[in-house]
């Protein structure tokens, strides 16, 4: 579910920030409106664990590329991703089903049921990590799902990015999850997000999702993507 506009919200627990082994992609810093930027050689390929061992291109002038670094989520950096998920994501029943997944991943227990998450079909949760920028500052967070009755599909759960950091992360973002799960095998990518939201259906058109269908399964009205990767 990717996230609306809106004011941060702060929320913290008393757990150490991580700092170790992140993995980076390269971002457009200066990304001024949807349009998402063509994926980099590094985000057509999978992560290296050491970001040493994966070069990111350098440019200059206006769309100068900065880094981006992937952290896994642990309990470690808990308290970083709760912060980040709440500021993009204000509403309670969004932080509630947040603060729940985040903590079920933490303690490894990434398969549960329906009726935990409130999703379509038993929920494997995958590759949630924080994602933090040159300097180091945590600026945006993602989880992937995989459902039982789409098993040949990759959905991207969640993405939020910091309000004061928009503009070209969560796209970016997108491609290096398109391209992991490219690798991966799986047939086709999949996500959904609040049906009055013209902003999003703009977006997720531009990049190539196709319409599914509407649901309400969510307590809400969404709309549900997919985009071939065969």
């Amino acid at each position: 579910m990717t996230s609306p506009q809106h004011d941060p919200v702060e929320r913290s627990i008393a757990v150490p920030e991580a700092r170790s082994k992140p993995r980076k992609i390269a971002e457009d810093s200066h990304s001024t409106n949807l349009d998402a930027p063509e994926p980099t050689p590094l985000l057509e390929s999978s992560f290296k664990e050491n970001p040493e061992e994966t070069p990111t291109s350098k440019r200059s002038g206006p769309n100068t590329r900065r880094e981006l670094f992937a952290e896994p989520l642990s309990f470690r950096n808990l308290a970083v991703a709760l912060k980040i998920a709440f500021s993009a994501f204000p509403r309670k029943k969004d932080q509630d089903a947040l603060r729940l997944s985040f903590v079920l991943y933490t303690l490894r227990i990434r398969t549960v049921p329906e009726s935990t998450l409130g999703r379509l079909g038993m929920t494997t949760m995958k590759d949630y990590r924080i994602w933090r920028d040159e300097k180091g500052e945590a600026i945006a967070f993602s989880g992937n799902w995989k459902l039982s009755p789409t098993p040949d599909a990759l959905w991207i759960g969640w993405i939020g990015v910091k309000p004061s950091a928009r503009g070209g992360v969560g796209t970016n973002i997108i491609h290096h999850i398109e391209a992991e799960a490219r690798t991966a095998g799986d047939k086709r990518l999949m996500l959904f997000h609040n049906a009055a939201n013209e902003k999003l259906d703009r977006l997720y058109t531009r990049l190539g999702f196709e319409f599914v269908e509407k649901n309400s399964a969510w307590s809400e009205e969404v709309t549900v993507r997919s985009k071939s990767l065969c």
